[in-house]
């Protein structure tokens, strides 16, 4: 019975492995469509000096894989089997994403980054805060306030839902450069709100989730208690009593908006699963939690006149703002590369080089310097050290560059 099984099973494993030929040459089995953007690979001329370099086996490889039979069959498969066990699906428009506990969705370099203790040296650290308060005096001097947000990760708020095994554990003694340059912002007296601290503590004793469920940013609740705090704290250091807002309700529904869903738009999760080229897939986006905001102001409140410097995570707080009309005017200095305002939602590019600090910064009440954790200690994009040259402030060193992420996040 024994030899009899074996046998079997040998003879099935063996016409496994010619069922693709069998395919090829015969067409046993529709072959089915596989979604998302592929170049057909070009027939390869054999040649002697192409054989012996490796550069026709190289080119031949692609070629040969895109004919192979049942490729439709065993790309599904593939990508099924990633995703049922690991909860990886397909790469999608250049991002990585990670489906979580209870469908809780996450970019992938956001966990890398928290598997990563920082590589910023302490000297760099120290020039950068350092380059911060230098900055928000020179500003002050001339009536501008300066305050900086930092935004935080979802990772590092629901580390929880992350799937098993793909947390490093030891995390408490890991310092990332967030962890790192805090105590320096405090040392040297740079304003700010701490994004990371307070959403890790709103978690604990708030009814309501803070990221959506198919998002990478925050959700509107979540930048709307920032927004507050912004207001709150531009109005302290401005002197002057501006438009505050107030949340009065959080109203939970099913209408996505803005970047409630946008990891979500990366699966195509409103289409079915052939989209991922897997066999089954079904996802949705959950219920969304929106602020009901009231506008606090009189007949003598001020409004301002902002800069804003940020990366992704700004878009939220500008949209609730505008939407309330938290400023006369504002200007928005995506990663200081790309201009973003209220007239021009799309945005365009700008030389930095030609950028009117005059005009466009001194003509401010306030400027506000967003970053999200996952990119310190990259504070400004080097808008900071662009300022403080046309203040005449040089210092030593270079922070125009980014700590190394180990990725590009979703922007």
């Amino acid at each position: 019975m024994m030899r009899t099984l074996t046998r079997l099973f040998a003879v099935i494993y063996v016409a496994t492995l010619w069922l693709p030929t069998l395919q090829r040459a015969f067409h046993l089995f529709p072959e089915l469509q596989l979604y998302g953007s592929e170049q057909k690979p070009e027939r390869v001329q054999l040649s002697v000096k192409g054989w012996f370099d490796g550069t026709y086996v190289a080119k031949y490889e692609p070629f040969f894989n895109y004919r192979l039979g049942l490729r439709s069959y065993l790309v599904r498969t593939y990508n099924q089997l990633d995703f049922t066990l690991f909860r990886m699906v397909p790469r999608q428009a250049g991002s990585q994403v990670v489906i979580g506990k209870d469908g809780m969705l996450y970019e992938q370099v956001y966990i890398q980054r928290y598997n990563r203790a920082s590589k910023a040296s302490d000297e760099k650290l120290r020039r950068i805060a350092r380059r911060a308060r230098q900055l928000q005096d020179e500003l002050q001097q001339r009536g501008v306030a300066m305050l900086v947000v930092i935004a935080p990760s979802k990772v590092e708020v629901y580390p929880e839902n992350v799937p098993d095994g793909m947390l490093k554990p030891g995390r408490e003694q890991r310092k990332t450069a967030y962890d790192a340059i805090m105590p320096l912002l405090d040392e040297f007296g740079v304003n700010y709100i701490d994004g990371p601290r307070l959403f890790k503590e709103w978690k604990n004793d708030y009814p309501y989730p803070l990221f959506p469920l198919t998002g990478v940013h925050w959700n509107y609740l979540g930048a709307a208690r920032i927004t507050e705090l912004i207001m709150q704290d531009l109005e302290r250091l401005t002197g002057k009593k501006l438009p505050q807002i107030e949340i009065e309700d959080v109203k939970v529904d099913d209408q996505i908006r803005g970047t409630d869903n946008d990891l979500g738009e990366l699966l195509n999760v409103w289409t079915c699963g052939e989209l991922l080229n897997l066999w089954t897939f079904k996802k949705d986006a959950g219920p969304q939690y929106h602020p009901v905001i009231r506008r606090l102001a009189d007949e003598s409140t001020y409004v301002p006149d902002i800069l804003f410097v940020g990366d992704s995570f700004v878009h939220t707080l500008n949209e609730l703002m505008d939407e309330h009309m938290l400023y006369r005017q504002r200007d928005t200095l995506y990663y200081h590369k790309r201009r973003f305002t209220p007239e021009s939602p799309k945005g365009a590019p700008y030389n930095r080089d030609l950028f009117d600090m005059k005009k466009d910064l001194l003509g401010r009440d306030a400027l506000v310097l967003e970053i999200n954790e996952y990119w310190m200690p990259d504070i400004g994009f080097g808008f900071v050290k662009d300022a403080l040259a046309f203040f005449g402030k040089q210092d030593a060193g270079d922070d125009d560059k980014a700590e190394d992420a180990g990725g590009e996040a979703l922007r």
